[in-house]
């Protein structure tokens, strides 16, 4: 192999590509920083971008101590110096006691376009995961225009970050909201911010409290801020949780998720 072939292959960018949106959740692309998160589903006239956040669960600090534990430990034990692995095995679920507390997802944005995009050129469309830049592209046409997206996460500054952009000018209009599977609720912040703000479910099992403790889910806050092109376009306010944007040339999105513990430590 020639130097000239062997520097070509190294700087080879490592993606991985689809050439149609996400059917399934294994399909969509994720993105992430380690703490914060999305999935990607790629979707053209409508997107979803399902939200993580690494500190949300259910549950309430208590004392969860399994009682029953010495006992089945002394079981176990008992069952592996006889030899008896399987029995063993079986016995030592009695170790973790209740099911314990499981990770909630924070939430979703969801994109909606004009019914111009449903007649995008199949052809056109691509969807790719850059692993050396931890970026999503999305790029189709609809006629003779190219719209692309660009998703990340950024480390230092822990947004989520959607870059939404037409080829020609004005020629993007979109629809933008929050919304998540537990309990919340969505409100402007101005004109251009949605706030969404919710809790986790306080109880997968019943610890037990103490007597000056006041137990509630983990809570929640996200905000999108909607930034879009100067001249052109403009931003208006619908059911008071989402936000319109009309004949801009791009727009971008940033999302932080904020959460919060106040909990008793005893």
């Amino acid at each position: 192999m020639d130097s000239s072939h062997s520097q070509c292959s190294t700087s080879r960018r490592l993606k991985v590509i689809f050439k149609e949106p996400a059917k399934y959740w294994t399909d969509a692309l994720p993105i992430g920083n380690g703490c914060l998160g999305a999935m990607v589903w790629g979707g053209v006239a409508s997107e979803l971008i399902q939200l993580n956040e690494d500190t949300l669960w259910t549950g309430v600090p208590g004392n969860y101590t399994n009682l029953d534990a010495p006992n089945a430990l002394s079981e176990v034990r008992n069952l592996v110096d006889s030899g008896e692995y399987a029995e063993a095995t079986a016995a030592a679920a009695k170790l973790v006691g209740n099911p314990a507390d499981v990770y909630q997802l924070l939430g979703d944005t969801k994109l909606e376009f004009d019914d111009s995009h449903l007649n995008y050129a199949k052809e056109t469309y691509q969807r790719e995961l850059d692993l050396d830049t931890a970026t999503v592209r999305i790029k189709y046409t609809v006629g003779d225009e190219e719209f692309s997206r660009e998703h990340f996460t950024s480390n230092p500054n822990q947004v989520t970050v959607t870059k939404i952009s037409g080829s020609k000018p004005g020629s993007l209009s979109f629809i933008v909201s929050l919304d998540s599977k537990l309990d919340h609720h969505c409100q402007m912040n101005v004109k251009s911010q949605i706030i969404m703000e919710g809790h986790c479910p306080e109880k997968r099992i019943s610890p037990q409290v103490y007597a000056n403790d006041n137990p509630k889910g983990i809570q929640f806050s996200a905000v999108l801020d909607l930034q879009i092109s100067e001249g052109n376009g403009r931003i208006c306010i619908l059911d008071d949780n989402k936000l319109r944007v009309d004949v801009s040339d791009w727009a971008i999105l940033l999302l932080v998720g904020i959460i919060f513990i106040r909990w008793a430590i005893h």
